[in-house]
């Protein structure tokens, strides 16, 4: 991850998020960012890690590593509305079903860098895209056979549509 300095767009600093893998998404909240490292399908490929980087304290901004924890295989989207909530993709590799792991849903305390919970998402591989209601009690997110909704506890899955995409936009009208 590079800081970039807004007005004369110089790279202030630099901080290395993962070990073969490449930040997938970021989340921020008050003073702190929160890097998910995802990684490819092989095993060996793969990236369980998220960081912290802490980039103001009041009105100076910094870039200061402040963490890195295991949350699951491929983390790579998160909602942050009350609690942290990462969604793990797991890995999904339809050449060789052995290397198959089910995607997660992991709750952080973003503040101490820990796992509250983990909540394995049974038969359900390659989940990406999670959002949330504004309420956070339902989420909503895409995997390998279409678009599923659960509580934000990571319980009662189900498919809402059969329809496999790429993105996933929640819209209340």
């Amino acid at each position: 991850v590079k800081v970039v300095d807004l007005l004369t767009l110089d790279i202030t600093s630099e901080i290395e998020t993962g070990d073969v893998a490449n930040p997938s998404f970021i989340v921020s909240k008050w003073y702190r960012s929160v890097v998910l490292n995802s990684g490819a399908v092989a095993d060996t490929l793969k990236d369980t890690t998220i960081i912290a980087i802490d980039y103001k304290d009041n009105l100076v901004p910094l870039a200061d590593f402040n963490g890195s924890i295991y949350v699951g295989d491929n983390p790579n989207s998160a909602v942050w509305i009350d609690n942290l909530k990462i969604l793990c993709k797991g890995i999904y590799d339809p050449s060789n079903p052995l290397n198959n792991t089910e995607s997660s849903l992991v709750r952080v305390n973003p503040w101490d860098m820990e796992v509250v919970w983990t909540q394995n998402l049974s038969n359900i591989y390659n989940a990406r895209n999670l959002v949330a209601t504004s309420n956070d009690n339902v989420y909503f997110f895409t995997a390998i056979d279409g678009i599923y909704n659960m509580y934000n506890n990571g319980t009662s899955v189900s498919q809402v549509s059969s329809i496999v995409s790429d993105f996933l936009f929640l819209e209340k009208e």
